[in-house]
């Protein structure tokens, strides 16, 4: 499977839509379904202004903050994947 292309968002309603999108397109891409249980958790992680990092913890099985540099930080999350 191929690793997904690094892209910035900014941090809008609009920045946040397009990041869902591409998430889920990606997910499909390895064969993870649009609206399957594993997508729909993985949209709730992408993006999610303000209650973001309390919906990583809630729902990743791994996830962390790394610095980019030369400013801001990205955070990587990881589910554990039953079909």
């Amino acid at each position: 499977m191929a690793a997904p292309s690094t892209r910035l968002f900014s941090s809008t309603p609009r920045g946040a839509r397009l990041a869902r999108q591409l998430a889920l397109h990606h997910l499909d891409t390895w064969g993870v379904p649009h609206s399957s249980p594993a997508s729909d958790i993985a949209a709730l992680l992408v993006a999610e202004e303000c209650r973001g990092l309390h919906l990583v913890e809630a729902l990743a099985d791994r996830w962390d903050v790394l610095d980019r540099i030369p400013v801001g930080k990205t955070v990587v999350a990881e589910l554990d994947l039953t079909h």
